[in-house]
C-alpha cells in the first residue's frame, strides 16, 4: 500500500498542485513526509495546459482496481469549473506516470462522486460516475429536464498502459532477451493472461488469437504509443486449450506470436443492469 496525498495549487515550491505520492514499505514513517520530497509527483492538467488553471482539482481520490487487466491500479479523481466538471484516470502501478490515461467531461454535469464494481467474469472492474446536473440529449430533445444522470465505463483492454521505464526494469529485460519480442503472463491462464510488448513503431497493433485447428477466434486492437506496453488478454468466451497469439503491425508487416494455454471453461458474458441496482 502507499500514500497518496492531494497538493493544493497554493503550496509554495511546487507549480498548480498535484498528488504526491508516498512509497509504502518496512521503512514508511522513518523520515518526515513533506510535500517537496514525495516519492513521485502526479502533476495537475494545469502543469501542461493553462486551460486548467482555476479548476478544482484533485477531487476526491479513488482506486478503481483494476480497469485494463493488467494488474496495474487505476487512480481516478474529478476536477470542476463552476458547471464543468471532468474525470481523470491513470494507470498507477508499473505503468504510473503523470499523463492522463483516460479523461471525459460532465459538460453542465459537475462532478458527483464515483465507484467501482465487479461486473464482468474477466476480472476487470466497471467504473460508475454520477453527474448530478446532467441532462442527456435524448432528456433534452423530449422537453425532459430532470437532471442527473450516471455514466458506466467498463473496464477494457482499450485503455493504454504503457510501462514507466523506472518502474518496469524486469518487463523490460523480458521482453529485450525474448526472440520473438512478445511474453504472455501468466501462461498457462484460467480467464486472462498480459501480453508485454516493445510497441516500437508507436501505432494501433492487432491482436489475433488462433486456436490449435488455425481458426480465428478473437480480433483486437491494441492502443497505440511507443515503448514498453501491456495488454490485458481477456479469453473468457473462448473454451480451455492451446491457442496461438499473434501480435503484428499491418503498416509495416512486422508480426510475432506467443502460444497460450487456457485452463478455465468458457464464460458467459457479463452485464450490468442499473435497473436492478437502484430503486425506481
Amino acid at each position: 500500500m502507499d500514500l497518496l496525498c492531494p497538493l493544493p495549487a497554493s503550496v509554495q515550491g511546487i507549480a498548480k498542485g498535484g498528488i504526491c505520492v508516498f512509497g509504502g514499505g518496512p521503512d514508511f514513517g522513518s523520515k518526515r513526509l513533506s510535500y517537496n520530497t514525495p516519492d513521485y509527483l502526479i502533476h495537475s492538467p494545469a502543469y501542461y495546459s493553462g486551460d486548467f488553471i482555476g479548476d478544482q482539482w484533485p477531487g476526491i481520490l479513488h482506486n478503481f482496481g483494476d480497469l485494463t487487466g493488467t494488474g496495474n491500479p487505476v487512480l481516478g479523481t474529478g476536477g470542476s469549473y463552476f458547471t464543468y466538471g471532468y474525470t481523470a484516470l491513470y494507470v498507477l502501478g508499473k505503468a504510473m506516470d503523470d499523463k492522463i490515461d483516460v479523461f471525459f467531461t460532465q459538460n453542465g454535469g459537475g462532478y458527483g462522486g464515483e465507484d467501482s464494481i465487479h461486473v464482468l467474469p474477466d476480472g476487470r472492474t466497471t467504473y460508475v460516475i454520477g453527474a448530478p446536473a446532467y441532462e442527456s440529449p435524448e432528456d433534452q430533445a423530449n422537453g425532459i429536464f430532470a437532471k442527473g444522470s450516471l455514466q458506466v465505463l467498463y473496464g477494457s483492454e482499450k485503455i493504454p498502459v504503457r510501462l514507466n521505464p523506472k518502474f518496469a526494469v524486469a518487463e523490460m529485460k523480458s521482453v529485450d532477451n525474448s526472440a520473438e519480442h512478445l511474453i504472455a503472463y501468466p501462461n498457462s491462464c484460467d480467464q486472462s493472461t498480459v501480453l508485454t510488448f516493445d510497441n516500437c513503431t508507436g501505432g494501433k497493433m492487432t491482436v489475433d488469437v488462433i486456436s490449435s485447428s488455425g481458426e480465428l477466434c478473437q480480433h483486437e486492437e491494441t492502443p497505440g504509443g511507443y515503448g514498453i506496453q501491456q495488454y490485458g488478454l481477456s479469453m473468457t468466451s473462448l473454451a480451455a486449450g492451446n491457442y496461438t497469439v499473434r501480435l503484428a503491425c499491418l503498416s509495416d508487416g512486422w508480426s510475432t506470436t506467443t502460444h497460450v494455454i487456457k485452463t478455465g471453461a468458457a464464460l458467459a458474458s457479463g452485464k450490468l443492469d442499473l435497473k436492478k441496482m437502484v430503486r425506481r
